[in-house]
């Protein structure tokens, strides 16, 4: 995975990754929800199509190391 972008506060995070077995490029935007991180893809279908949904429901706690 790639980061491509990082808010200039740090508040959303584009990561992104091309599938190796068929090159279909894959984009997301994360975000810190609390003491969650949630997600939503980007262009999912098509270029240009733009975010989609906040993942609320998949959100994951963020944990100490």
């Amino acid at each position: 995975m790639n980061v491509d972008r990082v808010d200039d506060d740090g508040s959303l995070v584009a990561i992104s990754y091309i599938r190796s077995d068929d090159q279909k490029l894959f984009k997301y935007e994360c975000k810190l929800d609390g003491e969650n991180i949630v997600w939503r893809g980007v262009d999912i279908f098509a270029p240009g199509e733009g975010p989609g949904r906040w993942r609320d429901e998949d959100a994951k706690p963020v944990s100490a190391l």
